[in-house]
């Protein structure tokens, strides 16, 4: 588990009556299969006010959204990045934080699907991306990053197990 990931997270989610959790990614692209890695090891667990979902383009979440309009909306997704180190783990609340690069496996850019998806409904809306190494064709997860995508896995199981229970709504925990 990431403690910083943990308080910035549980704080992100504070007050949320229904989390989507949007695993991004590509099974057979190497690192970009980590958000539909960590999409699918949630799926096995039974957390609180959460629904769980995954697929290779951002353009599904208009479609889920509409449907099932959650409060929050967390994307897990690889960030190609030549300036960041592999497995990073990065915490975006803004569109304008994810990282721009001349590399994505998207055919629209994320930033420009979620800018239009919020502008449309009212979610509130964070990526988590780990920097990725490798998405070529045939690879399997690098090693660094299946490592990072197992904290961030754990942390976000710690994170949603802390709201269950005690009779207490979502977000009346303290810290």
């Amino acid at each position: 588990m990431d403690a910083r990931l943990y308080h910035t997270l549980r704080q992100w989610l504070n007050g949320y009556s229904l989390l989507l959790i949007y695993g991004l990614g590509e099974v057979l692209r190497g690192d970009d299969a980590l958000g539909i890695y960590i999409a699918e090891s949630l799926k096995r667990k039974s957390l609180p006010k959460t629904l769980i979902h995954s697929g290779k383009t951002p353009e599904e979440l208009f479609e889920l959204v509409e449907e099932l309009y959650p409060s929050h909306l967390l994307i897990i997704d690889a960030i190609h990045s030549n300036t960041l180190m592999e497995g990073e783990i990065l915490f975006l609340k803004e569109v304008s934080e994810i990282p721009t690069s001349t590399f994505s496996t998207h055919t629209i850019p994320l930033s420009q699907i979620l800018k239009l998806l919020t502008e449309i409904h009212p979610v509130k809306t964070a990526v988590i991306g780990v920097t990725a190494s490798t998405s070529e064709i045939g690879t399997e997860i690098s090693q660094k990053v299946k490592n990072s995508s197992n904290i961030l896995l754990s942390t976000i199981v710690e994170v949603l197990e802390s709201f269950r229970g005690r009779g207490r709504t979502a977000g009346e925990h303290p810290l």
